[in-house]
Formats: C-alpha cells, sequence, structure tokens
C-alpha cells in the first residue's frame, strides 16, 4: 500500500496553500475543499429531498407512476452517462473550469425542475439536471486528488464521506420541513428552487477561491505531452507526424461507453415490455468492443478516455466495485422508507425526514470517526461497515411491525441509526481507499468512473427495490398504524421484501469486500 508522502516535512503554510507558478498569489485549501463539498452536497439533496416529493407529484401536477419513477430513475440516468467523459474533460482543461460551468447550469435546471407544469416536463428537466450535475460531480473527487495527498487527502475524503452520508439521509428532512411550512404545493417545488440561489452563492466562492490559472498551466503541459506522444507514436508507424498540439477527447471512445451505460440502466428505468431486457447483452457487447477499442487507441499514440491502467490498481478496481454494489442497497433504503410511511400511513414528510435525522447525525460522527484509520485499515473498515449496514437493514424491517401494531414511529429510528453507522464509516474509507493509488493527473477521470458505477447500481436498485415494494402494496389504500392489522401488515411485509432485497445486495458488496481485505492482508505480509 502506497501514498504519497511528498508534503512530509514541509512548512505548515506549504500545506495549507496552494501556489501559482510565476505568480505570488496563494490559494487555501481549506476554501478550496468547502466550495467542492458544498457544489457535491447539492447534487446528493436532489437525490434525497425527491424521496419525501414524489407521493405530492400524481396531485399537483397530475404525474403518473412512469412519470414518477422517472423523476428518479431520469436524473439517475443522465448523470451516469455525463460522469466519465465530464471528468476527462476536466483533467484536460480545468476541473475548476468545469465545476463552475457544471454548477451553474446545474442551478438553472434546478429553477426549470421547480416550475414544471406536467411530469413530462418535469422528468425532462430532470435529465437535464443530472446532466449538469454529471459536469461538475467528478470534478470534486480530481480536485482533492491534485491538492491533497497523505493523510490531507484522507481526511478530504472523509468529509467527501460526511458529506455524501449526511446529505442522503437529512435530504428528506429538509423537504419535509419545506412542505410542511409552504404546503405540498409550494414545498416540493422550493425543495428544487433553493439550489439556484446557493448555487449561484457557490459560483462566486468558486471565482474567488479555485486556483484557476494554475489548472490552465497544467493542462497545458498535459496536452504538450500528448502531442510528443503523437508524434513519436507517428515516427514508429513511418506516420506524418502532427505539427500543433490538438484535445484528442476520444469521441468514439466516448460513443461506445455512453451507449453501454445506457443500454444497462435503460431496462431498470423503464416499464413496459419485457423485450427492453434485451439491452443488457447488446449493453455488455458495447462494453467490450471499448475496452478492445481504449487498448488500440492508446497502441497508436493517443491519450484515450480511459486509462484502463486504473484498473489494475487493485484499491482503485475492488473499492470502486465494493461502493458501487453497495449502492445497490442503500440509496433506495430512505425511498422505500418515505413511501412507506407517507402512503401506507399518511404520515406527513416532515415525519418521514425527522425519522431518518438520528442516522443521518450518527453517519456524520462516524465518517470523522473513522479517518485516521482509513489508509492503513480501510479495507477492513469497509468489511464492518457493511456488517453494520445489514444489521441496521435487518432491524428496521423488524421494527417495522412493532410500528405498524403499536403505532411508534420512532422505533424505525433506532434501526436506520444504526444502519447511519455504516454508511458513514462506509463512505469516509470506501472513498479514500478508493482513490489510494491513483495518480492526481486522472484524477478526474478515476472519479467519474467510481460516481458512474454508482449511478448504474443506484438506478438498478432503486428499480428492482422500489419495484418489490410497489408490486406488493399495489392497490392498498393508508391506514393507521394499530387499527387495521391486516392492511398494515401487507404495507409492512412490502417493506420488509425491499429491505430483504437490500440486505441481498449489501451481502454481495460484503463478500468482494472480504476478498479486498483479504488481499491487502496478503501484501501486507508478503512485504
Amino acid at each position: 500500500m502506497t501514498f504519497n508522502t511528498k508534503n512530509a516535512g514541509k512548512e505548515p503554510d506549504e500545506e495549507r496553500f496552494v501556489t501559482v507558478p510565476g505568480s505570488d498569489k496563494k490559494y487555501r485549501k481549506s476554501l478550496i475543499l468547502t466550495v467542492v463539498l458544498v457544489g457535491l452536497s447539492l447534487t446528493l439533496l436532489q437525490v434525497s429531498t425527491v424521496n419525501v416529493s414524489l407521493a405530492l407529484l400524481p396531485k399537483s401536477i397530475g404525474a403518473t407512476p412512469q412519470e414518477v419513477q422517472w423523476v428518479i430513475s431520469g436524473y439517475a440516468l443522465a448523470i451516469g452517462l455525463s460522469l466519465v467523459p465530464m471528468g476527462r474533460i476536466g483533467d484536460l482543461f480545468g476541473r475548476s473550469l468545469m465545476f463552475v460551468i457544471g454548477l451553474f447550469l446545474f442551478s438553472v435546471t434546478s429553477l426549470a425542475c421547480a416550475v414544471s407544469s406536467d411530469g413530462a416536463m418535469l422528468d425532462w428537466m430532470r435529465v437535464l439536471q443530472g446532466i449538469a450535475a454529471g459536469v461538475y460531480s467528478p470534478q470534486a473527487s480530481g480536485i482533492i486528488q491534485q491538492y491533497f495527498s497523505g493523510q490531507a487527502r484522507a481526511r478530504a475524503y472523509a468529509l467527501m464521506g460526511l458529506v455524501v452520508s449526511v446529505t442522503v439521509a437529512a435530504g428528506p428532512l429538509l423537504a419535509g420541513i419545506l412542505i410542511a411550512a409552504f404546503g405540498s404545493e409550494l414545498g416540493w417545488r422550493l425543495a428544487f428552487s433553493m439550489n439556484l440561489p446557493l448555487g449561484l452563492i457557490g459560483i462566486i466562492c468558486a471565482a474567488l477561491w479555485l486556483p484557476f490559472k494554475r489548472e490552465r498551466i497544467f493542462a497545458r503541459r498535459a496536452r504538450k505531452e500528448a502531442l510528443e506522444r503523437e508524434i513519436a507514436a507517428a515516427a514508429k508507424v513511418g506516420h506524418k507526424p502532427p505539427k500543433r498540439q490538438k484535445v484528442d477527447l476520444d469521441p468514439l471512445g466516448m460513443i461506445l461507453l455512453g451507449a453501454a451505460v445506457i443500454g444497462i440502466m435503460l431496462p431498470f428505468v423503464t416499464t413496459g415490455t419485457p423485450w427492453r431486457y434485451l439491452l443488457i447483452p447488446a449493453a455488455l457487447v458495447a462494453l467490450a468492443v471499448w475496452v478492445h477499442w481504449e487498448k488500440f487507441y492508446k497502441s497508436r499514440g493517443h491519450y484515450p478516455m480511459v486509462d484502463l491502467g486504473l484498473f489494475k490498481l487493485p484499491s482503485f478496481s475492488y473499492s470502486t466495485a465494493i461502493g458501487a454494489i453497495q449502492f445497490l442497497g442503500t440509496t433506495s433504503v430512505w425511498a422505500v422508507n418515505a413511501i412507506y410511511l407517507q402512503n401506507g400511513f399518511a404520515q406527513s414528510a416532515l415525519i418521514a425526514g425527522l425519522v431518518g435525522l438520528p442516522g443521518a447525525i450518527i453517519s456524520g460522527i462516524a465518517s470523522i470517526a473513522v479517518v485516521r484509520h482509513t489508509i492503513k485499515h480501510g479495507a477492513a473498515i469497509q468489511v464492518w461497515s457493511l456488517v453494520i449496514m445489514i444489521v441496521g437493514v435487518i432491524a428496521t424491517a423488524g421494527l417495522a411491525w412493532i410500528y405498524a401494531w403499536h403505532g411508534n414511529v420512532w422505533f424505525l429510528a433506532i434501526g436506520l441509526a444504526i444502519f447511519g453507522i455504516g454508511t458513514g464509516a462506509m463512505g469516509s474509507s470506501n472513498q479514500t481507499q478508493s482513490m489510494l493509488d491513483v495518480p492526481p493527473s486522472q484524477g478526474g477521470i478515476a472519479g467519474g468512473i467510481q460516481q458512474t458505477g454508482q449511478r448504474i447500481f443506484t438506478a438498478i436498485g432503486s428499480a428492482v427495490l422500489t419495484g418489490i415494494f410497489f408490486g406488493a402494496t399495489l392497490g392498498l389504500e393508508a391506514t393507521a398504524p394499530g387499527e387495521d392489522l391486516a392492511l398494515a401488515g401487507r404495507w409492512t411485509t412490502g417493506y420488509s421484501l425491499a429491505f430483504a432485497g437490500s440486505t441481498a445486495f449489501l451481502a454481495v458488496a460484503l463478500v468482494v469486500a472480504i476478498v479486498y481485505w483479504i488481499h491487502v492482508r496478503r501484501k501486507a505480509w508478503r512485504n
């Protein structure tokens, strides 16, 4: 296990500041991290706040069940499609620039979501919002990878894990407060439109605190190195060498990977004919062609969209797989919980959000608590985090029966709090381990790959787990806890079945995490 120790022994100012070659200007790293994490939190809030708003959309704008599903799935599909290409473009042109462009587009499309008049318009605006989020989300990992190293990088990723855990869990509470304060018609719209002022503030802070000039210098240097590689490759095969630097975006690689992502995700985010699942084998073929193309493209002296050498780093490949698989079973926990409480027992959006608050707080604490150990013991932490998540999911499903029969909704908070311990520790350790050995020059593309896997598996998990829940509760009317025990039992059966699916997905992630842990221990023994 290796990590960058170049900053060891440097003066405190050099550890706290980023300098620009040829300039006296300094940029404080803490402010860089603040801007990046605040921007990232907005994209995550749009996942979790929407969970509480879903039940209101049919009455508010006449959204059909399929349109309601697309509010979640369309966003996940769009962001998953754009993450890797945008990470690559950020590596080439400057991550700070792409961060600001993406944040501006995200703010504008959030307002468009808020003023949507029907389900179709909201779905399309969510797709555009997801693309905008995909423009700037991978820049977060790239910026951290570029400007932080060693334990400072681990702390930065721990704070990223904190932001992920807290925003995903606290989002329903925020949406619930807005809906309770402003009503069901205006409240869900404010959950979208609040991104406009927050995004504009983030853009102003980014303009002041992010090192644009430094990144332009290094981007020009990277393009010059790419030109030198192309000249050498041309000379080797007897071709005429290029005369000027050109931006190598690998367009065919982008198209092939985009086709693969769409083909894998689309069957899970749409309903209708079973024939749509034939897209999956076609997508796998496109993915195989993409892999061969990237290898060929690199062999010709070009700069492929993704350097497949990243997957030869065990810390990156294993941890990326672990993080993606566990997203199958974790992200839909909050959505199913909110729908269960609101549709099944007519609880308010505020109550649905408050139930998850203890879990959000504990998740943040767990994320910070493990930060000092995520470099050396991150593999083990991932294993135990998944064990705790499984215990939390099983406990929550069991406690739901007590709630359904006796009426105390806060029993659910106990199980979700246990679940929060696992998600917080996992977010911090998984992010650190994934990027542990990734070169800073590939931080954006690595972050894009990691987040693309998470979005793909989020879409699949959402379709499967909500599908299980809706299938088991189709046609049921709302009831009150402790009144109609048979009806309450049917709602809770659907809830328990969805959580059983979550447990199965988490168990798969646990197996992969154990394999990675064994790999790390064997490597340590050999060394």
